[in-house]
């Protein structure tokens, strides 16, 4: 094995908080001037409230994962990502079978 180490991975939104953003920042853009200045506020709170929930729906559902890198036999090198720790250590010979590892004794 060449190494191994851990990152964080960003989540997929689902939606909800882009919905839960526009609504919110809709509300509070509202509270904001009368006339045609009330309406752009709405719409622009809600443009960004959509996006701000976005994001924080994603960063909310960030996880770790560990990518560990390989050289295979014929030379080439492979990642694998891996949903815990995989506990190999770097200069462990590994046998790759179906994208599992295993140890070589």
């Amino acid at each position: 094995m060449l190494s191994v180490h851990e990152e964080s991975r960003e989540g997929k939104a689902s939606g909800l908080g882009a919905v839960g953003g526009a609504v919110i920042g809709g509300l509070l853009g509202n509270q904001i001037g009368g006339g045609t200045g009330k309406k752009i506020a709405t719409v622009g709170g809600a443009v960004a409230g959509g996006m701000a929930g976005n994001e924080i729906e994603k960063r909310q559902k960030s996880h770790r994962v560990w990518v560990v890198r390989v050289k295979l036999d014929d030379g080439r090198v492979q990642s694998f990502v891996r949903e815990s720790d995989p506990q190999f250590s770097v200069g462990e010979v590994l046998r790759v079978r179906d994208g599992q590892f295993q140890r070589q004794l």
